[in-house]
């Protein structure tokens, strides 16, 4: 009976799995600051201060069945130019690009029309 090990094999399997460890981290460490990114901008290209930003995964408000899996939505609470605080649910990028566009749509807290936007 051969009790040998492979060491060979059980690195490279062990490397392998580093490497997938290593690209699944970085990617979702990329989306959650590309994410940041994107809602940053847009608030201050539009004047807003961020009070607070919820990123949500799963309670995604009014963008639950719109949204695609490279989508970030946020529910934010936003200080206007007058000094008024904002509810708002605001989604980063696009349906089929994802995080790779500069897209930001949002849709204001009682409100069901929606502003698509740039950044």
């Amino acid at each position: 009976m051969d009790t040998s090990v492979d060491y060979g094999l059980l690195l490279g399997g062990g490397l392998g799995l580093i490497v997938l460890v290593a690209f699944v981290a970085g990617s979702l460490i990329w989306h959650h600051r590309r994410s940041e990114e994107l809602l940053q901008a847009w608030a201050e290209q539009q004047g807003y201060q961020i009070l607070s930003a919820e990123m949500r995964w799963f309670s995604r408000g009014p963008m639950f069945w719109t949204t695609s899996r490279g989508q970030t939505v946020y529910y934010v609470e936003l200080l206007d130019l007058q000094g008024m605080p904002r509810p708002a649910w605001v989604r980063c990028g696009s349906f089929w690009w994802g995080l790779f566009s500069r897209q930001v749509e949002v849709q204001w807290e009682g409100s069901k029309e929606r502003q698509r936007f740039e950044v």
